[in-house]
C-alpha cells in the first residue's frame, strides 16, 4: 500500500494521528471532568453531613432545653401578670392597701427570684422550678381574686359611706328647715 499511493497513506497516517490526539484529549477532558465531579460530590456530601449534624445538635438541644425555656417564659408571663396586683392595690382604700401591700410585694419579689433562679439553674433542677411555678400560679391567682373581692368590698363601703353622708346632709337640711320654720312661727 505504501508503494501504491504515498500521499493517500500520509493522509491516513495524519488522520490516525489526529484521531489519537483527539482521543487522548477527550480522555484527559473526561478525567478532569470526573475529578471535578468527584470533588463536587465530596463537597456536597460534606455539606450534607454538616447539615445533618447541625439538625441533630439542634434537635438534641431543643429536647434538652425546651422545658426550661417553657418554664422561663411562663414565669415571665406570670410576673407580668402579677403587675395587675399593683394596679388593683392602687384602687384599694388606704386601710386595705396597707393590709395587702406587704404580701403582694413579697409575692412579686418571690416571682422575680424564681425567674432569676430559672435563668441560672441547670436542666436537672427544672423540676423544682416547675413545682415552684405551679405554686406561684395558684398564689398569684388567689391573691388577685382576693384583691378584687377586697376592691369590691371597698367600693361597696365607699358607696355606703357616701349614701350615709347624703342622708346625714339631708337630715341636717331638714332639721335646719324645721328650725327655720319654728323660728318663723314664733
Amino acid at each position: 500500500m505504501m508503494k501504491q499511493d504515498p500521499e493517500h497513506m500520509l493522509q491516513l497516517i495524519n488522520r490516525v494521528n489526529e484521531w489519537l490526539v483527539k482521543a487522548r484529549w477527550r480522555q484527559a477532558q473526561y478525567a478532569v471532568w470526573s475529578v471535578i465531579k468527584l470533588k463536587n460530590k465530596i463537597a456536597y456530601r460534606t455539606a450534607q453531613v454538616t447539615k445533618l449534624q447541625s439538625l441533630t445538635r439542634g434537635y438534641l438541644t431543643r429536647q434538652k432545653f425546651s422545658r426550661p425555656i417553657t418554664v422561663y417564659r411562663k414565669a415571665c408571663a406570670l410576673l407580668k401578670n402579677s403587675k395587675q396586683i399593683e394596679k388593683i392595690l392602687s384602687h384599694l382604700n388606704e386601710t386595705s392597701r396597707a393590709k395587702w401591700t406587704s404580701s403582694a410585694h413579697s409575692t412579686i419579689k418571690d416571682l422575680e427570684k424564681l425567674v432569676a433562679h430559672i435563668k441560672v439553674s441547670s436542666v436537672d433542677q427544672i423540676e423544682k422550678a416547675e413545682n415552684a411555678y405551679e405554686h406561684y400560679v395558684k398564689r398569684v391567682d388567689s391573691m388577685i381574686s382576693d384583691l378584687r373581692r377586697q376592691q369590691k368590698n371597698d367600693e361597696m363601703e365607699e358607696l355606703e359611706r357616701k349614701r350615709k353622708e347624703v342622708e346625714e346632709k339631708e337630715r341636717k337640711e331638714m332639721e335646719r328647715k324645721l328650725e327655720v320654720e319654728r323660728e318663723r312661727e314664733r
